[in-house]
């Protein structure tokens, strides 16, 4: 594994901070994640990664509301910082994102419904002039 190789993966959200802009213009989103990779059970200390979304635009960015809520990841690079796991997803050059929320509204138990927020769509619905 090379550091510049691209890496797509689902994460289980189990912190979030609000997008915001830095002092060179870019917005930021920073989200920790677990996977059955990263997290086993039975361990005292949550093992995670930390996600870090770069875009040129806020809206570019998820907003996360909820614990607990999975993120898609697609074409994120990773590097090492203090012997934890970061990826790097670049929005604004070749990376996306995918935001699974689950539904909590009147909702069988059992029921797998979920809403999404798609970086992707969202631009396009911004394109056509659509809501």
């Amino acid at each position: 594994m090379q550091q510049m190789d691209h890496f797509n993966f689902f994460g289980v959200i189990i912190d979030a901070a609000f997008p915001y802009k830095t002092q060179q213009g870019k917005y930021i989103c920073t989200v920790k994640v677990v996977d059955h990779t990263l997290h086993h059970k039975g361990e005292h200390a949550p093992v995670y990664a930390t996600v870090i979304i770069y875009a040129k635009r806020q809206e570019d960015l998820p907003v996360i509301s909820n614990v607990g809520d999975v993120i898609r990841i697609h074409r994120a690079t990773m590097k090492q910082y203090n012997d934890q796991k970061q990826f790097h997803v670049n929005v604004y050059y070749n990376s996306s994102w995918c935001l699974f929320k689950m539904n909590t509204e009147g909702e069988d138990e059992g029921s797998s419904a979920m809403d999404y927020q798609d970086d992707e769509e969202e631009e396009r619905r911004n394109q056509d002039g659509g809501d």
